[in-house]
């Protein structure tokens, strides 16, 4: 839904942004990889709007979200 807000001539990114952040708390600690995929999907196409202070915040959470995620598998440690 975020990702659709974005890919719309009438982008909304403050809404965007909202819907972004309220999965990554629903998601937190049920670390499931279609989900941390759709994040950086959607953090990617933020990439033409990265001078709008709210995305660049956000880009940063997301580099943190991803950051502490711990493995799910075993063997999978870097």
């Amino acid at each position: 839904m975020a990702s659709a807000l974005i890919d719309t001539p009438t982008e909304d990114l403050d809404q965007a942004l909202a819907l972004a952040r309220a999965a990554m708390a629903a998601a937190e600690g049920n670390r499931i990889e279609s989900i941390e995929q759709r994040r950086r999907s959607f953090a990617a196409g933020l990439q033409g709007s990265s001078d709008f202070a709210p995305v660049v915040a956000f880009s940063d959470e997301v580099r943190q979200w991803l950051r502490e995620r711990k493995p799910d598998q075993p063997g999978s440690e870097c």
